[in-house]
C-alpha cells in the first residue's frame, strides 16, 4: 500500500507509479488504430469518452488532495457517466483533455513529494467510499490510470 510500512521509500514509490499513469495512457491512445470516438452499446463510453474522464476524474482527485492536505474531513462524489452526457464527451477535444490529464497528474505528483510521506495518512470521509486517505488516492489513481489504459486498447484494437 502507498505510504505504508516501506515509509518515506514506499511512499516515494507510489507517487512515481502515480506520475506515470498518464504514459501509459497516451502508449494506449497513440497505438489505437480505429474506433477512437466509436461507442461499443447505448450505455457504452467510447475511447474518446475515456481520455476526457481521465481528465475530469483527475480534476477532482487534485482537489480531493489539495483540501485533504489542507484539512477537509469532507469528500463529495460525483457521477461520471453524468458528467459524460451532461459536458458532452463526445464532442471534447481528446488532445487537449489529454494533455490537460497529464499536466494536472504532473502537478499533484509534485505536490505529494513537496507534503512527503506525512500526506498518506491524511483523511476525510467519502458518502459512499467512507474514510478515504490521501494514500487511498494515490493507489486509486494508479488503478485507474491503469484500467483505462486498457480499456482504450479494448475499445481501439482491430477486428479479429
Amino acid at each position: 500500500m502507498v505510504g505504508e510500512p516501506a515509509g518515506r521509500d514506499g511512499w516515494a514509490a507510489g507517487v512515481a507509479a502515480f506520475a506515470a499513469g498518464p504514459a501509459l495512457v497516451r502508449r494506449a491512445w497513440e497505438s489505437a488504430t480505429e474506433g477512437l470516438r466509436a461507442v461499443p452499446g447505448p450505455e457504452g463510453w467510447s475511447a474518446n469518452d475515456v481520455a476526457v474522464h481521465l481528465s475530469d476524474a483527475e480534476l477532482v482527485r487534485a482537489f480531493r488532495v489539495r483540501i485533504m492536505c489542507a484539512g477537509a474531513a469532507r469528500l463529495d462524489p460525483f457521477d461520471e457517466d453524468a458528467w459524460r452526457v451532461s459536458l458532452r464527451y463526445a464532442a471534447a477535444d481528446t488532445a487537449l483533455a489529454l494533455d490537460a490529464y497529464e499536466a494536472t497528474v504532473a502537478a499533484t505528483a509534485d505536490l505529494l513529494r513537496r507534503m512527503g510521506a506525512e500526506a498518506a495518512a491524511r483523511a476525510a470521509s467519502h458518502p459512499e467510499l467512507g474514510n478515504v486517505t490521501v494514500a487511498t488516492l494515490v493507489e486509486r489513481g494508479i488503478e485507474h490510470a491503469a484500467a483505462h489504459a486498457a480499456q482504450i486498447r479494448a475499445l481501439t484494437a482491430p477486428p479479429a
